[in-house]
């Protein structure tokens, strides 16, 4: 017997349940969107993970892993694995694994710090929870904490001092803290300098309401004597 040709599979397809194949396609989509609307936080982290393995174009699948993970944690998916994972994409601003790189955002350490930091709170004795917290901390930032980064990465090897995952991520964390401070106390020094060299003088009309008093100017501040104000 010869094997049917494509066509003649979908004309009997059609016929047998009625609807072209077009329809067809449009109910199974709509009932994708209904069912993805219908996930429980657990689902979403599910999809979380399951998306990153899609290999979209333009990397849309790592931007709706990121999304599904974001509605997770706002749905209250308290699980350690799930805010590390997040933590971890979102210090990244995506994925960056082997020979694959992915940045489909803006790296967000401060929000990256706060989902590794209760990924300890629910799994204290977790070493990669520390690992995570401490790369956050090492990134540029209101957040950076060296001393805090250090002390994390010796937190990680003291609960799993045999896994050579965690000495492996604790070994190449350490060896990135000292070059950090030494950015870190460069940038201090030139930020000071800055100041000590800048002349600029400021003028700031206090906001006041229409139909009230006026306030007076505030004249020959300096951006320091600014910065106090603030």
């Amino acid at each position: 017997l010869a094997e049917p040709d494509l066509d003649s599979v979908i004309e009997v397809l059609e016929k047998t349940l009625g609807k072209s194949i077009e329809e067809l396609e449009l109910e199974m989509q709509q009932f994708g969107e209904q069912a993805y609307g219908e996930l429980n936080a657990y689902g979403y982290y599910r999809a979380a993970r399951m998306s990153q393995r899609e290999k979209l174009d333009d990397d849309e699948h790592i931007v709706n892993a990121m999304e599904y993970y974001q509605r997770a944690v706002d749905l209250g998916y308290d699980n350690a694995n799930c805010l590390r994972e997040y933590a971890e994409m979102l210090r990244k601003g995506g994925i960056v694994e082997g020979n694959y790189t992915a940045i489909v955002k803006e790296p967000n350490p401060e929000l990256a710090y706060a989902m590794a930091k209760r990924a300890i709170e629910l799994d204290p004795i977790g070493p990669l929870n520390y690992c995570e917290a401490a790369g956050a901390l090492m990134m540029n930032g209101p957040a950076q904490d060296l001393d805090l980064a250090l002390a994390m990465t010796e937190t990680a090897v003291a609960l799993a001092p045999r896994d050579w995952r965690v000495q492996s991520l604790t070994d190449e964390l350490i060896a990135k803290i000292e070059p950090a401070r030494e950015r870190a106390a460069l940038r201090a020094e030139a930020a000071r300098q800055l100041a000590e060299n800048d002349q600029r003088i400021w003028m700031i009309q206090p906001y006041y309401v229409s139909g009230d008093e006026q306030p007076d100017t505030i004249n020959d501040l300096s951006t320091d004597e600014v910065n106090e104000l603030i």
